[in-house]
């Protein structure tokens, strides 16, 4: 959920964020959430929050938003279709290499308060990404909530076309349109 957190904020124009903290406080108080707010549990290992900053800042580097001054004077034009209303997408450009970065999450709850209970995720869609034309290299969507490299292994990569297909859930997703 923190990775929506930072997202929400980047779509709303923060320029910075922090995050508290970098290591659970304790291992042995399994019904104390105030003792798990930890990138990494408390031996050090990492968590999926940490493998989705890692991957989502390594996607992100050298991005500005489309909106930018930087970006190139032309735009990528894409309509999503199939996001559940909850859903939000920001559109980045990342100058070194002319690719479009795509990320798409879902603000959904994940705690029932008055249960004290973790709700389940909603069941997966299928969404369709549909490009304004087809003279893209390749389109890829990464899943950086992967443990391994999701760069090296990413969930869908197709050259040439014009539109994707994809699963979408709980999780955020990064799609990559390289000019």
């Amino acid at each position: 959920m923190q990775i929506n957190l930072l997202l929400n904020g980047l779509l709303l124009g923060f320029e910075q964020m922090y995050l508290y903290e970098l290591y659970d406080e304790s291992w042995n108080a399994p019904n104390n959430p105030e003792e798990h707010f930890g990138l990494f549990r408390h031996d050090r290992t990492p968590k999926p929050i940490a493998y989705a900053l890692h991957w989502l800042s390594l996607i992100l580097n050298d991005t500005v938003p489309s909106t930018s001054s930087q970006a190139t004077s032309h735009t990528l034009i894409y309509a999503l279709s199939g996001l559940p209303i909850t859903a939000q997408h920001q559109l980045f450009y990342r100058y070194m290499d002319s690719t479009y970065i795509i990320v798409v999450w879902n603000n959904i709850p994940v705690w029932d308060n008055s249960a004290q209970k973790e709700l389940t995720p909603p069941q997966p869609v299928q969404v369709t990404l549909d490009l304004d034309h087809v003279c893209f290299r390749s389109i890829t969507v990464y899943d950086i909530y992967a443990t391994t490299d999701p760069i090296t292994t990413p969930l869908h990569q197709v050259n040439t076309a014009s539109s994707l297909q994809f699963s979408f859930s709980d999780t955020a997703i990064v799609i990559a349109v390289e000019y």
